[in-house]
C-alpha cells in the first residue's frame, strides 16, 4: 500500500510540475507540431512521423507520435520480405523557454505487419526513445539523434540508434 501512495504521489507531482513548465514556455511564435524522417528507432530502420504538443502551442511537454515506415530484408529461410510498421508512441520534451535545445523521452509500440519468420504477422515491439532534439522557437528545420531501447515480443531487450530530421510548424 506504501508504494502505490508513493508512485500516485510521485505522479501527481510530476503531472502539476510539467503543466505549469509547458505554460511557462508558452508564446506566440511556438508550435509544437513536428514532421520529420527518421532513420532507426521505434520505425526499425526507415519511419516518416508527425510529433505533436498536446497542447499544440507549447514546445514543450507531453505530446504524441504517429508514423509509417517500411523495410526490406530476408527471413531466416532466405526468402525475401517486406515489412511495413507503424510507430506509435508518447513522449515529453524537457527544456528552456527560448532555448533551441531539448530533450525527449517517451515510450510506445512499433507494429510489425511480418516477424522474423515467414509465418509471423502483426508482431508488436516496445519502444522508449531518449533523444537531443534541436527544436527552432519559431519553427523550421529540425533534427534530433538518441539512444532507443526496444523490448522485442520474446521480453528481450535490444538497443538502438535513432537519427531524425524534418521541420517543426
Amino acid at each position: 500500500m506504501k508504494k502505490i501512495l508513493l508512485l500516485l504521489t510521485a505522479a501527481a507531482l510530476l503531472c502539476s510540475n510539467s503543466v505549469m513548465f509547458a505554460q511557462e514556455a508558452e508564446t506566440p511564435e511556438t508550435s509544437g507540431r513536428q514532421f520529420y524522417v527518421e532513420f532507426g528507432g521505434p520505425g526499425i530502420l526507415f519511419s516518416a512521423n508527425l510529433q505533436s504538443r498536446l497542447n499544440p502551442k507549447v514546445r514543450f511537454g507531453w505530446g504524441y507520435r504517429a508514423g509509417v515506415g517500411y523495410f526490406y530484408g530476408r527471413n531466416y529461410d532466405g526468402s525475401d520480405r517486406t515489412v511495413y510498421n507503424i510507430p506509435l508512441g508518447v513522449n515529453y520534451i524537457f527544456g528552456k523557454a527560448n532555448s533551441l535545445h531539448t530533450f525527449e523521452a517517451g515510450g510506445g509500440v512499433t507494429i510489425l505487419t511480418k516477424g522474423r519468420h515467414p509465418d509471423d504477422t502483426g508482431i508488436l515491439y516496445g519502444a522508449f526513445p531518449f533523444m537531443y532534439r534541436y527544436i527552432p522557437v519559431d519553427g523550421g528545420f529540425t533534427w534530433a539523434a538518441g539512444l532507443i531501447p526496444i523490448l522485442e515480443p520474446s521480453g528481450e531487450m535490444n538497443f538502438t540508434v535513432a537519427f531524425n530530421f524534418g521541420f517543426s510548424f
